[in-house]
C-alpha cells in the first residue's frame, strides 16, 4: 500500500523552505507536477523521494550560498555608505563655492576650501617667504591652486568651466573619472605646497620665526585674527589647514596617482 505520508511530510518541507528562502529557491507548484509524474507512471517511490531529498539539499545548499553572498553585500554597501556619510561629515566644514549645479559635493567644497586658502592663509605665506629662496616655487604652486579660487557671486574661470564641460560631454558613469582627475590636480598642488611649507620649517630655526606676524593688509579681519601670533605658530596653522584639507578630502591617497590636468 502507497505510503502518502510520504508526500505530505516532502510538501512541509518545501513549505518552511520557501519560508526561509522564498520561492525563488523551492517551487511548490513544480513539486506537485513532479509527485503527478510519478504518480501516473507509476514509478518508483523511493527512487523519486530519494531523488528529491538530493534535489531539496542542494537547492537549500545553492539558497544559503546566494542569502549570504546578498547579505555580505548589503553589509557593505552599508560600510560603504558609511563611510561615504563620514566623509560628507568631514569636508562640511568647509564653504560650498555652488558655481554650477552639475559640479560635485566635493569639488564645490574644495574650491570653497582653496579659496579660503587663498584669502585668507596665503597671505601669511607672503610675508614668512615673499622675496625669499622657497618663493618661486611657493608661488608656482600658488598658480596651481589658483585655478580653484572662486570669488563671491563670480563668474568661475576658465579651469572650473573646463571642468563643468568635461562633465557635460561624459556620460553619468564617466563623472566619477572628471572629478577625480580635477581633484587630483587640486590634491597634487596641496600636496606640493606641505612638503615645501614643510621643508621652510626644518631649515630654519624657531628662533627665526619668533617675531609677532605683520600684516599688511586693509582687511581687518585678518589683521585681528593673525595679528596675536608668533610668525613659527601662524606657519604650523598653514600647514595643519592644508593638511586638514588633503585628510579631510582623502586627497593623498588621490594625489598618489599624480593626476594632472
Amino acid at each position: 500500500m502507497m505510503d502518502y505520508s510520504l508526500f505530505k511530510k516532502l510538501r512541509e518541507k518545501y513549505e518552511k523552505a520557501i519560508l526561509q528562502y522564498g520561492k525563488q529557491f523551492f517551487s511548490i507548484n513544480k513539486l506537485e507536477e513532479r509527485i503527478l509524474h510519478t504518480l501516473s507512471n507509476k514509478l518508483d517511490i523511493t527512487e523519486f523521494m530519494k531523488n528529491e531529498i538530493i534535489f531539496f539539499e542542494k537547492s537549500k545548499i545553492l539558497a544559503e550560498q546566494k542569502l549570504t553572498k546578498r547579505k555580505n553585500l548589503i553589509k557593505s554597501q552599508e560600510v560603504v555608505n558609511k563611510i561615504i556619510s563620514e566623509n560628507d561629515q568631514k569636508i562640511s566644514q568647509y564653504p560650498d563655492a555652488f558655481f554650477d549645479p552639475i559640479a560635485s559635493s566635493e569639488m564645490r567644497r574644495l574650491v570653497g576650501a582653496i579659496t579660503r586658502f587663498i584669502n585668507h592663509y596665503f597671505p601669511v605665506l607672503e610675508i614668512l617667504f615673499k622675496g625669499g629662496d622657497s618663493w618661486k616655487d611657493i608661488k608656482e604652486v600658488y598658480g596651481i591652486l589658483e585655478r580653484f579660487y572662486i570669488q563671491d557671486n563670480a563668474q568661475s574661470n576658465l579651469f572650473l568651466q573646463n571642468y563643468i564641460l568635461d562633465k557635460k560631454n561624459n556620460s553619468k558613469g564617466m563623472n566619477e573619472v572628471v572629478d577625480t582627475r580635477y581633484l587630483q590636480t587640486g590634491g597634487n598642488a596641496l600636496l606640493k605646497m606641505e612638503e615645501l611649507l614643510l621643508f621652510c620649517k626644518k631649515n630654519k630655526s624657531r628662533s627665526s620665526y619668533a617675531n609677532k606676524l605683520k600684516i599688511s593688509s586693509d582687511n581687518k579681519e585678518l589683521i585681528e585674527f593673525w595679528g596675536i601670533y608668533n610668525e613659527m605658530d601662524a606657519l604650523n596653522m598653514v600647514i595643519k589647514y592644508i593638511a586638514d584639507i588633503l585628510d579631510n578630502f582623502r586627497l593623498r591617497q588621490l594625489a598618489s596617482f599624480r593626476g594632472q590636468n
